[in-house]
Protein backbone atom coordinates (compact mmCIF):
# COMPACT_ATOMS: atom_id res chain seq x y z
CA UNK A 1 0.00 0.00 0.00
CA UNK A 2 1.44 3.37 -1.03
CA UNK A 3 1.27 6.30 1.38
CA UNK A 4 0.49 9.32 -0.81
CA UNK A 5 1.17 11.92 1.86
CA UNK A 6 3.46 14.69 0.58
CA UNK A 7 6.67 15.32 2.54
CA UNK A 8 9.54 17.80 2.33
CA UNK A 9 13.11 17.31 1.14
CA UNK A 10 14.30 17.49 4.76
CA UNK A 11 12.05 14.55 5.70
CA UNK A 12 13.38 12.56 2.74
CA UNK A 13 17.00 13.28 3.67
CA UNK A 14 16.44 12.08 7.23
CA UNK A 15 14.63 8.93 6.08
CA UNK A 16 17.18 8.12 3.33
CA UNK A 17 20.19 8.61 5.63
CA UNK A 18 18.74 6.62 8.54
CA UNK A 19 17.73 3.75 6.24
CA UNK A 20 21.28 3.54 4.91
CA UNK A 21 23.39 4.22 8.03
CA UNK A 22 21.08 3.85 11.01
CA UNK A 23 19.99 6.45 13.59
CA UNK A 24 23.35 6.69 15.39
CA UNK A 25 25.43 8.16 12.54
CA UNK A 26 25.64 11.95 12.51
CA UNK A 27 24.07 13.40 9.38
CA UNK A 28 26.33 16.48 9.54
CA UNK A 29 29.23 14.18 8.60
CA UNK A 30 27.92 14.61 5.06
CA UNK A 31 29.14 18.24 5.09
CA UNK A 32 32.44 19.60 3.80
CA UNK A 33 33.45 21.37 7.05
CA UNK A 34 33.01 18.35 9.32
CA UNK A 35 36.32 17.14 10.83
CA UNK A 36 35.57 13.55 9.77
CA UNK A 37 33.31 13.84 6.72
CA UNK A 38 31.74 10.97 4.81
CA UNK A 39 33.41 10.80 1.39
CA UNK A 40 31.83 10.36 -2.04
CA UNK A 41 33.39 8.35 -4.90
CA UNK A 42 35.56 11.34 -5.83
CA UNK A 43 37.11 11.30 -2.31
CA UNK A 44 35.41 14.59 -1.45
CA UNK A 45 32.73 15.15 1.21
CA UNK A 46 29.34 13.93 0.03
CA UNK A 47 27.76 17.39 0.25
CA UNK A 48 29.60 20.54 -0.76
CA UNK A 49 27.76 22.59 1.86
CA UNK A 50 28.56 23.67 5.43
CA UNK A 51 27.01 22.22 8.58
CA UNK A 52 25.11 25.48 9.12
CA UNK A 53 23.65 25.24 5.61
CA UNK A 54 22.74 21.59 6.24
CA UNK A 55 20.87 22.55 9.42
CA UNK A 56 19.09 25.24 7.36
CA UNK A 57 17.50 22.51 5.21
CA UNK A 58 15.42 21.56 8.26
CA UNK A 59 14.44 25.15 9.12
CA UNK A 60 10.97 26.31 8.07
CA UNK A 61 11.62 30.04 8.40
CA UNK A 62 13.53 32.68 6.48
CA UNK A 63 16.81 30.85 7.26
CA UNK A 64 15.72 27.85 5.22
CA UNK A 65 18.46 26.45 2.95
CA UNK A 66 17.47 24.99 -0.42
CA UNK A 67 19.50 21.92 -1.29
CA UNK A 68 20.85 22.27 -4.87
CA UNK A 69 19.89 19.49 -7.30
CA UNK A 70 23.50 18.38 -7.78
CA UNK A 71 23.88 17.92 -4.01
CA UNK A 72 20.63 15.95 -3.89
CA UNK A 73 22.06 13.67 -6.58
CA UNK A 74 25.32 13.14 -4.67
CA UNK A 75 23.43 12.30 -1.49
CA UNK A 76 21.07 9.93 -3.28
CA UNK A 77 23.85 8.10 -5.10
CA UNK A 78 25.91 7.86 -1.91
CA UNK A 79 22.92 6.24 -0.20
CA UNK A 80 22.44 3.84 -3.14
CA UNK A 81 19.00 5.09 -4.20
CA UNK A 82 17.45 3.48 -7.31
CA UNK A 83 17.11 5.72 -10.37
CA UNK A 84 13.43 6.68 -9.84
CA UNK A 85 14.11 7.60 -6.20
CA UNK A 86 17.13 9.66 -7.25
CA UNK A 87 15.13 11.60 -9.79
CA UNK A 88 12.27 12.11 -7.32
CA UNK A 89 14.73 13.59 -4.78
CA UNK A 90 16.23 15.91 -7.43
CA UNK A 91 12.75 16.99 -8.57
CA UNK A 92 11.68 17.71 -5.01
CA UNK A 93 14.76 19.86 -4.36
CA UNK A 94 14.04 21.75 -7.61
CA UNK A 95 10.37 22.10 -6.65
CA UNK A 96 11.23 23.74 -3.33
CA UNK A 97 13.67 26.11 -5.05
CA UNK A 98 11.03 26.85 -7.68
CA UNK A 99 8.48 27.71 -5.00
CA UNK A 100 10.97 30.02 -3.31
CA UNK A 101 10.78 32.33 -6.31
CA UNK A 102 7.01 32.58 -6.17
CA UNK A 103 6.44 36.07 -4.64
CA UNK A 104 8.67 35.39 -1.65
CA UNK A 105 6.41 32.48 -0.69
CA UNK A 106 8.97 30.54 1.34
CA UNK A 107 10.02 33.48 3.46
CA UNK A 108 6.50 34.06 4.71
CA UNK A 109 5.30 30.47 5.01
CA UNK A 110 8.21 28.06 4.82
CA UNK A 111 6.42 25.36 6.78
CA UNK A 112 3.84 24.95 4.01
CA UNK A 113 6.23 23.97 1.22
CA UNK A 114 4.04 21.11 0.08
CA UNK A 115 0.64 22.50 1.01
CA UNK A 116 -2.13 21.47 -1.38
CA UNK A 117 -3.06 25.08 -2.12
CA UNK A 118 0.49 25.91 -3.19
CA UNK A 119 0.77 22.76 -5.29
CA UNK A 120 -2.47 23.46 -7.15
CA UNK A 121 -1.44 27.07 -7.70
CA UNK A 122 2.11 26.54 -8.96
CA UNK A 123 2.50 22.95 -10.22
CA UNK A 124 1.51 23.79 -13.82
CA UNK A 125 4.55 26.07 -14.13
CA UNK A 126 6.99 23.52 -12.71
CA UNK A 127 8.83 21.95 -15.65
CA UNK A 128 11.95 19.95 -14.72
CA UNK A 129 14.40 19.81 -17.62
CA UNK A 130 15.27 16.17 -18.50
CA UNK A 131 18.37 17.29 -20.39
CA UNK A 132 19.76 19.22 -17.44
CA UNK A 133 19.04 16.35 -15.03
CA UNK A 134 20.67 13.92 -17.49
CA UNK A 135 23.77 16.12 -17.45
CA UNK A 136 23.88 15.90 -13.66
CA UNK A 137 24.12 12.13 -14.00
CA UNK A 138 26.68 12.37 -16.80
CA UNK A 139 28.90 14.55 -14.64
CA UNK A 140 28.77 12.05 -11.78
CA UNK A 141 31.95 10.05 -11.23
CA UNK A 142 30.53 6.53 -11.39
CA UNK A 143 30.37 4.60 -14.65
CA UNK A 144 26.78 3.44 -14.19
CA UNK A 145 25.53 7.01 -14.72
CA UNK A 146 26.98 7.04 -18.24
CA UNK A 147 24.52 4.33 -19.33
CA UNK A 148 21.40 6.34 -18.46
CA UNK A 149 19.54 7.66 -21.51
CA UNK A 150 17.44 10.76 -22.08
CA UNK A 151 14.28 8.70 -22.59
CA UNK A 152 14.70 7.04 -19.19
CA UNK A 153 15.01 10.40 -17.44
CA UNK A 154 12.11 11.87 -19.42
CA UNK A 155 9.85 8.88 -18.71
CA UNK A 156 10.46 8.94 -14.96
CA UNK A 157 10.00 12.73 -14.75
CA UNK A 158 6.71 12.54 -16.67
CA UNK A 159 5.55 9.63 -14.54
CA UNK A 160 6.44 11.33 -11.24
CA UNK A 161 4.80 14.61 -12.30
CA UNK A 162 1.52 12.74 -12.73
CA UNK A 163 -0.52 13.33 -9.56
CA UNK A 164 2.60 15.04 -8.10
CA UNK A 165 4.05 11.64 -7.14
CA UNK A 166 7.54 13.10 -6.70
CA UNK A 167 6.29 14.86 -3.56
CA UNK A 168 5.48 11.67 -1.62
CA UNK A 169 8.04 10.18 0.78
CA UNK A 170 11.10 8.88 -1.08
CA UNK A 171 10.78 5.37 0.34
CA UNK A 172 7.30 5.18 -1.24
CA UNK A 173 8.69 5.88 -4.71
CA UNK A 174 10.18 2.39 -4.81
CA UNK A 175 6.68 0.92 -4.59
CA UNK A 176 5.75 2.62 -7.87
CA UNK A 177 8.40 0.71 -9.82
CA UNK A 178 9.21 -2.96 -9.91
CA UNK A 179 12.52 -3.87 -8.26
CA UNK A 180 12.78 -6.88 -10.54
CA UNK A 181 13.34 -5.94 -14.16
CA UNK A 182 10.55 -7.26 -16.37
CA UNK A 183 11.02 -8.61 -19.88
CA UNK A 184 8.52 -8.35 -22.71
CA UNK A 185 7.95 -12.09 -22.36
CA UNK A 186 6.90 -11.68 -18.71
CA UNK A 187 4.69 -8.70 -19.61
CA UNK A 188 2.87 -10.71 -22.27
CA UNK A 189 2.43 -13.61 -19.87
CA UNK A 190 0.81 -11.39 -17.23
CA UNK A 191 -1.77 -9.58 -19.38
CA UNK A 192 -5.04 -10.70 -20.92
CA UNK A 193 -5.36 -12.00 -24.47
CA UNK A 194 -7.19 -8.84 -25.56
CA UNK A 195 -4.41 -6.64 -24.10
CA UNK A 196 -1.76 -8.86 -25.67
CA UNK A 197 -3.40 -8.53 -29.09
CA UNK A 198 -3.67 -4.75 -28.72
CA UNK A 199 -0.05 -4.48 -27.58
CA UNK A 200 1.38 -6.55 -30.44
CA UNK A 201 -0.65 -4.65 -33.07
CA UNK A 202 0.31 -1.25 -31.65
CA UNK A 203 3.95 -2.21 -31.29
CA UNK A 204 4.11 -3.44 -34.89
CA UNK A 205 2.57 -0.19 -36.15
CA UNK A 206 4.91 1.85 -33.90
CA UNK A 207 7.96 0.03 -35.31
CA UNK A 208 6.72 0.48 -38.88
CA UNK A 209 6.18 4.23 -38.43
CA UNK A 210 9.51 4.60 -36.64
CA UNK A 211 11.30 2.87 -39.53
CA UNK A 212 9.36 4.96 -42.08
CA UNK A 213 10.42 8.16 -40.33
CA UNK A 214 14.08 7.09 -40.20
CA UNK A 215 14.01 6.06 -43.85
CA UNK A 216 12.26 9.26 -44.98
CA UNK A 217 14.77 11.47 -43.16
CA UNK A 218 17.64 9.61 -44.82
CA UNK A 219 15.90 9.70 -48.22
CA UNK A 220 15.39 13.46 -47.99
CA UNK A 221 19.03 14.02 -47.07
CA UNK A 222 20.20 11.83 -49.95
CA UNK A 223 17.78 13.51 -52.36
CA UNK A 224 18.91 16.92 -51.22
CA UNK A 225 22.54 15.94 -51.75
CA UNK A 226 21.91 14.55 -55.22
CA UNK A 227 19.95 17.66 -56.16
CA UNK A 228 22.81 19.81 -54.94
CA UNK A 229 25.16 17.83 -57.17
CA UNK A 230 22.84 18.53 -60.12
CA UNK A 231 22.79 22.23 -59.22
CA UNK A 232 26.59 22.25 -59.19
CA UNK A 233 26.69 20.64 -62.62
CA UNK A 234 24.23 23.22 -63.94
CA UNK A 235 26.39 26.13 -62.79
CA UNK A 236 29.56 24.54 -64.16
CA UNK A 237 27.85 24.60 -67.56
CA UNK A 238 25.80 27.80 -67.39
CA UNK A 239 27.58 29.72 -64.60
CA UNK A 240 29.07 32.42 -66.83
CA UNK A 241 25.78 33.13 -68.57
CA UNK A 242 23.85 33.11 -65.26
CA UNK A 243 26.40 35.54 -63.78
CA UNK A 244 26.03 37.87 -66.78
CA UNK A 245 22.23 37.65 -66.58
CA UNK A 246 22.36 38.40 -62.83
CA UNK A 247 24.57 41.44 -63.44
CA UNK A 248 22.14 42.98 -65.93
CA UNK A 249 19.07 42.03 -63.85
CA UNK A 250 20.59 43.85 -60.88
CA UNK A 251 21.42 46.88 -63.05
CA UNK A 252 17.91 47.04 -64.51
CA UNK A 253 16.32 46.82 -61.05
CA UNK A 254 18.59 49.63 -59.86
CA UNK A 255 17.57 51.91 -62.73
CA UNK A 256 13.88 51.12 -62.19
CA UNK A 257 14.23 52.09 -58.52
CA UNK A 258 15.97 55.34 -59.53
CA UNK A 259 13.03 56.14 -61.81
CA UNK A 260 10.58 55.53 -58.97
CA UNK A 261 12.56 57.71 -56.55
CA UNK A 262 12.85 60.52 -59.10
CA UNK A 263 9.07 60.71 -59.42
CA UNK A 264 8.53 60.72 -55.64
CA UNK A 265 11.44 63.05 -54.78
CA UNK A 266 12.08 65.32 -57.76
CA UNK A 267 14.46 67.57 -55.82
CA UNK A 268 17.18 64.94 -55.21
CA UNK A 269 20.57 65.19 -56.88
CA UNK A 270 21.77 62.37 -59.11
CA UNK A 271 24.24 61.28 -56.38
CA UNK A 272 21.40 61.14 -53.84
CA UNK A 273 19.30 59.11 -56.27
CA UNK A 274 22.07 56.53 -56.63
CA UNK A 275 22.58 56.28 -52.86
CA UNK A 276 18.83 55.91 -52.19
CA UNK A 277 18.56 53.19 -54.82
CA UNK A 278 21.50 51.28 -53.28
CA UNK A 279 19.73 51.26 -49.91
CA UNK A 280 16.74 49.46 -51.46
CA UNK A 281 18.74 46.81 -53.28
CA UNK A 282 19.50 44.60 -50.27
CA UNK A 283 17.52 41.60 -51.54
CA UNK A 284 18.95 41.91 -55.02
CA UNK A 285 22.49 42.02 -53.59
CA UNK A 286 21.76 38.95 -51.50
CA UNK A 287 20.52 37.05 -54.56
CA UNK A 288 23.61 38.13 -56.49
CA UNK A 289 25.92 36.93 -53.72
CA UNK A 290 23.99 33.65 -53.48
CA UNK A 291 24.54 33.11 -57.20
CA UNK A 292 28.27 33.85 -56.87
CA UNK A 293 28.51 31.27 -54.08
CA UNK A 294 26.75 28.65 -56.20
CA UNK A 295 29.08 29.28 -59.12
CA UNK A 296 32.15 29.16 -56.87
CA UNK A 297 30.98 25.95 -55.22
CA UNK A 298 30.27 24.35 -58.58
CA UNK A 299 33.95 24.65 -59.49
CA UNK A 300 34.95 22.74 -56.35
CA UNK A 301 34.93 19.30 -57.96
CA UNK A 302 37.57 16.59 -58.27
CA UNK A 303 36.44 14.50 -61.21
CA UNK A 304 39.62 15.46 -63.07
CA UNK A 305 41.78 14.33 -60.13
CA UNK A 306 40.36 10.85 -59.54
CA UNK A 307 40.27 8.73 -62.65
CA UNK A 308 37.97 5.75 -63.05
CA UNK A 309 40.88 3.34 -62.81
CA UNK A 310 42.07 4.77 -59.50
CA UNK A 311 38.64 5.04 -57.89
CA UNK A 312 38.77 3.33 -54.48
CA UNK A 313 36.10 0.74 -53.78
CA UNK A 314 33.61 1.03 -50.94
CA UNK A 315 32.49 -2.20 -49.34
CA UNK A 316 28.80 -2.82 -48.75
CA UNK A 317 29.61 -3.25 -45.08
CA UNK A 318 31.18 0.21 -44.82
CA UNK A 319 28.38 1.82 -46.85
CA UNK A 320 25.69 0.22 -44.67
CA UNK A 321 27.50 1.25 -41.50
CA UNK A 322 27.74 4.84 -42.78
CA UNK A 323 24.03 4.87 -43.64
CA UNK A 324 23.06 3.55 -40.21
CA UNK A 325 25.21 6.19 -38.48
CA UNK A 326 23.55 8.90 -40.59
CA UNK A 327 20.12 7.52 -39.66
CA UNK A 328 20.98 7.62 -35.95
CA UNK A 329 22.25 11.18 -36.18
CA UNK A 330 19.27 12.36 -38.24
CA UNK A 331 16.91 10.82 -35.68
CA UNK A 332 18.70 12.69 -32.88
CA UNK A 333 18.59 15.93 -34.86
CA UNK A 334 14.91 15.55 -35.63
CA UNK A 335 14.23 14.91 -31.93
CA UNK A 336 16.32 17.86 -30.74
CA UNK A 337 15.22 20.44 -33.33
CA UNK A 338 11.53 19.72 -33.84
CA UNK A 339 9.40 21.88 -31.56
CA UNK A 340 7.17 18.92 -30.60
CA UNK A 341 10.08 16.92 -29.17
CA UNK A 342 12.84 19.44 -28.43
CA UNK A 343 13.85 19.01 -24.75
CA UNK A 344 12.29 21.75 -22.59
CA UNK A 345 11.47 23.84 -25.70
CA UNK A 346 8.76 25.83 -23.90
CA UNK A 347 11.19 26.61 -21.09
CA UNK A 348 13.92 27.98 -23.36
CA UNK A 349 14.57 31.69 -23.61
CA UNK A 350 13.32 33.48 -26.71
CA UNK A 351 16.88 33.70 -28.03
CA UNK A 352 17.52 29.97 -27.60
CA UNK A 353 14.20 29.05 -29.22
CA UNK A 354 15.18 31.27 -32.17
CA UNK A 355 18.57 29.51 -32.38
CA UNK A 356 16.90 26.07 -32.37
CA UNK A 357 14.48 27.19 -35.09
CA UNK A 358 17.41 28.54 -37.09
CA UNK A 359 19.24 25.21 -36.78
CA UNK A 360 16.11 23.40 -38.00
CA UNK A 361 16.16 25.59 -41.11
CA UNK A 362 19.88 24.98 -41.44
CA UNK A 363 19.27 21.24 -41.34
CA UNK A 364 16.62 21.58 -44.05
CA UNK A 365 18.88 23.65 -46.28
CA UNK A 366 22.10 21.74 -45.40
CA UNK A 367 24.01 25.05 -45.52
CA UNK A 368 24.51 24.80 -49.27
CA UNK A 369 26.84 27.78 -49.35
CA UNK A 370 29.37 25.92 -47.21
CA UNK A 371 29.24 22.55 -48.96
CA UNK A 372 31.77 21.33 -51.47
CA UNK A 373 30.66 19.88 -54.75
CA UNK A 374 31.03 16.11 -54.60
CA UNK A 375 31.14 14.12 -57.81
CA UNK A 376 30.20 10.48 -58.46
CA UNK A 377 33.92 9.70 -58.40
CA UNK A 378 33.84 10.25 -54.64
CA UNK A 379 33.12 7.40 -52.25
CA UNK A 380 29.78 8.41 -50.69
CA UNK A 381 28.53 10.93 -53.20
CA UNK A 382 24.83 10.10 -52.82
CA UNK A 383 24.77 9.96 -49.01
CA UNK A 384 24.40 12.78 -46.45
CA UNK A 385 27.47 14.60 -45.22
CA UNK A 386 27.87 13.08 -41.75
CA UNK A 387 30.35 15.68 -40.53
CA UNK A 388 28.03 18.52 -41.46
CA UNK A 389 25.08 16.88 -39.72
CA UNK A 390 27.33 16.33 -36.71
CA UNK A 391 28.25 20.04 -36.56
CA UNK A 392 24.52 20.96 -36.47
CA UNK A 393 23.95 18.31 -33.78
CA UNK A 394 26.80 19.58 -31.61
CA UNK A 395 25.50 23.15 -31.86
CA UNK A 396 22.00 21.99 -30.85
CA UNK A 397 23.44 20.18 -27.82
CA UNK A 398 25.33 23.32 -26.81
CA UNK A 399 22.16 25.43 -26.96
CA UNK A 400 20.19 22.84 -24.98
CA UNK A 401 22.95 22.20 -22.44
CA UNK A 402 23.42 18.55 -23.44
CA UNK A 403 26.61 16.53 -23.73
CA UNK A 404 26.84 15.56 -27.43
CA UNK A 405 29.13 12.63 -26.64
CA UNK A 406 26.62 11.02 -24.29
CA UNK A 407 23.17 12.04 -25.52
CA UNK A 408 21.01 9.09 -26.55
CA UNK A 409 17.24 9.13 -26.91
CA UNK A 410 17.10 5.45 -25.96
CA UNK A 411 14.19 3.04 -26.36
CA UNK A 412 11.44 4.32 -24.10
CA UNK A 413 9.17 1.32 -24.73
CA UNK A 414 11.88 -1.08 -23.62
CA UNK A 415 12.52 0.99 -20.50
CA UNK A 416 8.81 1.19 -19.61
CA UNK A 417 8.48 -2.58 -19.83
CA UNK A 418 11.68 -3.15 -17.86
CA UNK A 419 10.54 -0.89 -15.02
CA UNK A 420 7.12 -2.49 -14.75
CA UNK A 421 4.92 0.25 -16.22
CA UNK A 422 1.26 -0.73 -16.45
CA UNK A 423 -0.03 -2.18 -19.72
CA UNK A 424 -2.46 0.77 -19.92
CA UNK A 425 0.40 3.30 -19.84
CA UNK A 426 2.39 1.26 -22.37
CA UNK A 427 -0.56 1.11 -24.78
CA UNK A 428 -1.12 4.84 -24.27
CA UNK A 429 2.53 5.55 -25.04
CA UNK A 430 2.44 3.48 -28.25
CA UNK A 431 -0.76 5.23 -29.38
CA UNK A 432 0.59 8.73 -28.76
CA UNK A 433 4.02 8.03 -30.26
CA UNK A 434 2.54 6.45 -33.38
CA UNK A 435 0.13 9.35 -33.90
CA UNK A 436 2.99 11.83 -33.45
CA UNK A 437 5.18 9.98 -35.98
CA UNK A 438 2.29 9.91 -38.47
CA UNK A 439 2.01 13.69 -38.11
CA UNK A 440 5.76 14.09 -38.60
CA UNK A 441 5.66 11.90 -41.71
CA UNK A 442 2.74 13.87 -43.15
CA UNK A 443 4.50 17.20 -42.53
CA UNK A 444 7.74 15.98 -44.08
CA UNK A 445 5.82 14.74 -47.13
CA UNK A 446 4.27 18.19 -47.50
CA UNK A 447 7.57 20.06 -47.31
CA UNK A 448 9.83 17.57 -49.07
CA UNK A 449 10.03 19.62 -52.28
CA UNK A 450 11.21 22.62 -50.28
CA UNK A 451 13.48 20.41 -48.16
CA UNK A 452 15.24 18.95 -51.21
CA UNK A 453 15.00 22.06 -53.44
CA UNK A 454 13.19 19.83 -55.93
CA UNK A 455 11.26 22.54 -57.83
CA UNK A 456 14.41 24.47 -58.70
CA UNK A 457 16.28 21.23 -59.43
CA UNK A 458 13.61 20.32 -61.98
CA UNK A 459 14.45 23.54 -63.85
CA UNK A 460 18.16 22.63 -63.79
CA UNK A 461 17.38 19.11 -65.01
CA UNK A 462 15.29 20.38 -67.93
CA UNK A 463 18.06 22.81 -68.89
CA UNK A 464 20.70 20.09 -69.03
CA UNK A 465 18.52 17.88 -71.17
CA UNK A 466 18.75 20.58 -73.85
CA UNK A 467 22.00 22.46 -73.26
CA UNK A 468 22.01 24.28 -76.61
CA UNK A 469 18.38 25.37 -76.26
CA UNK A 470 18.90 26.64 -72.69
CA UNK A 471 22.07 28.45 -73.71
CA UNK A 472 20.14 30.31 -76.41
CA UNK A 473 17.37 31.17 -73.92
CA UNK A 474 19.89 32.66 -71.49
CA UNK A 475 21.51 34.67 -74.27
CA UNK A 476 18.10 35.99 -75.35
CA UNK A 477 17.33 36.92 -71.72
CA UNK A 478 20.60 38.82 -71.47
CA UNK A 479 19.94 40.60 -74.76
CA UNK A 480 16.44 41.63 -73.59
CA UNK A 481 17.85 42.93 -70.31
CA UNK A 482 20.45 45.04 -72.11
CA UNK A 483 17.75 46.50 -74.34
CA UNK A 484 15.52 47.36 -71.36
CA UNK A 485 18.48 48.96 -69.54
CA UNK A 486 19.24 51.20 -72.53
CA UNK A 487 15.61 52.31 -72.72
CA UNK A 488 15.37 53.05 -68.98
CA UNK A 489 18.68 54.95 -68.99
CA UNK A 490 17.42 57.18 -71.80
CA UNK A 491 14.20 57.86 -69.88
CA UNK A 492 16.14 58.69 -66.72
CA UNK A 493 18.46 61.10 -68.54
CA UNK A 494 15.60 62.83 -70.34
CA UNK A 495 13.40 63.12 -67.26
CA UNK A 496 16.30 64.23 -65.04
CA UNK A 497 17.18 67.01 -67.47
CA UNK A 498 13.54 68.18 -67.48
CA UNK A 499 13.40 68.09 -63.67
CA UNK A 500 16.68 69.99 -63.30
CA UNK A 501 15.45 72.67 -65.69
Amino acid sequence: MINNKFVRVSDDIRQIFVNEFGPKTEMVRLCRDHPDPLLYDDKKPVLNITQDEFVGIFNVNSNHYFLPAVQALRLGKYCSLPLPNLIALIMKSEWESYLSGMSGFIITSGSDLNGQNQIERYISGFKPNPGRILNLFRNATDRASCNITYSEIEFIISDLLEKERFLIANDQISKLYSKKEISEEILLHNISEIQKESYLKLKELWLIKSTELDDLLLYLERKKRLNLGLENKYFRIFGNLEAEKSKYSYRLEKYMIIMEIMHKNPGLSYRELIMSADDRLTDAKREQNDLKNKITRSQNHIENIISDSSQPAVSDEFRNFYMQECKKLLKKLFFLLHTDTCPNYSGLSGQKRAEINKLWLKLMKSTKDEMYSFTPAMLLYSLPDYEQLKSIYERACTILGLDPECFETGNRLEFMIRKGASIESILGFLNIETEQMELHLARLELIQNEYTNEDQTRIYRDAMENINGHTERLKCNISDLKKQIREVKIRIINEYIIIVR
